[in-house]
Order: C-alpha cells, then sequence, then structure tokens
C-alpha cells in the first residue's frame, strides 16, 4: 500500500512538474506577446508621430498672412515699408510671406529687397517683370501667395506694429461674416493727420453696408482679405488708378458687409518731393478717362 501510494505521489509530482513546465512555456509565450505588442505600440506610435509631425509642418509652412508690395523707384523708402513688416507682433518669421515684385524699377530698390531676402530666406520672396505698373504687379504677386490672408503694402508706406495681428483675429473670428477687414488710413512726412474717410473707424466691428451704404472702403492698401475671395480677380492693368476699389466692393457685393478695426492704421506716405501717386495723379490726362471709365463700370456692377 506504502509502495501503491509512493507510486500515485510520484505520478502526481510529475503531472504536477509537467503541469509547471506547460505553464512556463505559457508564461514564456505570453511574454514574447507581450514583447511583440510593445514593439508594435510602439511602431505605431512612432508612425503617430510622424503623422502629427507632417501635420504639424505642413499647417505650419502656410502663413498667416502674405503680403505683396510692388517695387518701382522706391530705394529710399522700401526698407521703411519691409522694416514695418519684420516688427509685426503677429511674429514675422512665423506667419508672415512676403512677395516683393521688381516692376522693372531702375533704381537699387531691387538690391535693398535681395539683402533682406538673404536675411529671411524662408520668408521673402522677390521677382522682377517687366514694367506694366502696379496693378500689374499685383496681378502677378497674387500667383505667388501661400498665406490664409493677404494684404497689399504700398512700397513707400509704412504699417503699425499691431495691424497683422488685429487683422488676423478679426478675420478668425469673423470671417464667416466678412471676407474683407480695413483700418484707418493715417498720412505723415509733407502731410500729416487721418484720412477723411476714417470717420467709419469709430470702433472694431462688422459694418452692414445694406444699413450703412455710405461707408466705402476705396483702399486696397489698408485692407486685409481672405485668399478665397481673391479667386477669380485680376486688377485692371488699363486703369491707371481705381483699380483696387473696383476689386473691393466686387468682393464686398458678395456678402455686402466689412470689418473695420479702429486699433491699429496704415501710415500712407505724402512725399517731400511730392511724387506720391495720389499728388501727380491729377496732373495726368488718364486720370480723367479713368473716371469716366470707372464711373461707367459702377454703374455696370449696379
Amino acid at each position: 500500500k506504502i509502495f501503491n501510494d509512493k507510486n500515485r505521489l510520484s505520478s502526481k509530482k510529475d503531472a504536477l512538474i509537467e503541469e509547471k513546465s506547460q505553464l512556463i512555456k505559457e508564461n514564456e509565450c505570453l511574454i514574447e506577446e507581450k514583447d511583440e505588442l510593445t514593439h508594435e505600440k510602439d511602431d505605431l506610435n512612432e508612425i503617430l508621430d510622424s503623422i502629427l509631425n507632417y501635420l504639424d509642418n505642413k499647417n505650419s509652412s502656410v502663413p498667416k498672412v502674405s503680403v505683396v508690395i510692388p517695387v518701382y523707384n522706391v530705394e529710399k523708402y522700401l526698407a521703411d515699408a519691409i522694416d514695418s513688416l519684420i516688427n509685426q507682433s503677429i511674429g514675422f518669421e512665423e506667419n508672415i510671406e512676403l512677395v516683393i515684385v521688381d516692376d522693372g524699377s531702375p533704381d537699387k530698390s531691387k538690391e535693398i529687397a535681395l539683402k533682406y531676402q538673404e536675411k529671411y530666406p524662408n520668408n521673402i520672396k522677390v521677382f522682377s517683370k517687366s514694367n506694366g505698373g502696379q496693378a500689374s504687379a499685383f496681378n502677378f504677386g497674387l500667383n505667388h501667395l501661400n498665406g490664409k490672408y493677404v494684404s497689399f503694402l504700398d512700397s513707400d508706406d509704412k504699417i503699425s506694429s499691431n495691424a497683422f495681428e488685429e487683422a488676423y483675429n478679426f478675420l478668425e473670428k469673423y470671417g464667416d461674416e466678412v471676407d474683407i477687414v480695413s483700418i484707418p488710413m493715417m498720412f505723415f512726412e509733407n502731410r500729416t493727420g487721418p484720412h477723411v474717410l476714417n470717420f467709419k473707424f469709430d470702433s472694431t466691428r462688422v459694418i452692414d453696408l445694406n444699413k450703412e451704404p455710405y461707408n466705402p472702403q476705396l483702399s486696397l492698401a489698408s485692407s486685409f482679405l481672405k485668399k478665397e475671395a481673391l479667386e477669380g480677380f485680376e486688377f485692371d492693368i488699363f486703369l491707371p488708378h481705381g483699380y483696387d476699389a473696383l476689386v473691393l466692393n466686387k468682393i464686398l457685393l458678395n456678402k455686402k458687409k466689412l470689418g473695420v478695426i479702429d486699433s491699429c492704421n496704415y501710415f500712407y506716405r505724402r512725399r517731400e518731393d511730392k511724387t506720391s501717386m495720389i499728388n501727380v495723379a491729377h496732373q495726368k490726362k488718364e486720370y480723367y478717362n479713368y473716371l469716366l471709365k470707372f464711373v461707367y463700370q459702377f454703374n455696370r456692377v449696379f
């Protein structure tokens, strides 16, 4: 009996040892599976990080605002205009794309632009074309913009350091209501003070042009636009003046609303030598032909 009990215990012991071995093998398999799952998890996390980095880089590569500066005979003033962009509170290097279009300028304007491009190669693009006027330079620049919003700065003017941040925040907030937001114009140098049409900037708001049709926006330079709103439009190269007002008001007719900001300014230079476009316009016979054509087109729009 003792011998039989001993055999049974021995058999149980062997069975337990075998079961233990089996459990050890199963545990090892589970550890291997765990390691494989850990590796798979690490691989998936790596892939996810790559996707997120790609999306971040893709989003960061799209500037918040693109600016076009047409250049012709402005070697005395161009640096002031560019510096006013570099000093923007929104962050020039992070958020602004600058497209400078040399419109066949015979002076050193292009050289000045290229020096700035060397310093900010990721932000500044410089193009050259034969002289065709400011409207043609604007049209050229439109084909090289990547920003969500668009601005046009005259090469002898300046803009306040908070303008781009204010305009960007406004369009982000009210983009469903408006395609254009404008800021007050202030004259400087040979003439100082506010523009006569600044009365509409009594506060930062959205203007319903159906209710307030007496608040026109005629200046492209003091406007910020949604890039998509400019699709399909070109500036009329045969209009010596007012080509910007024509496009602006065609866009405004879409939503009949205009955004205005009262906390920043566009600085319009009235040159000491009286060579600003506004100074010499009335001395050219083309100005009066343009007025007739503009009135005709305006009447056709309405």
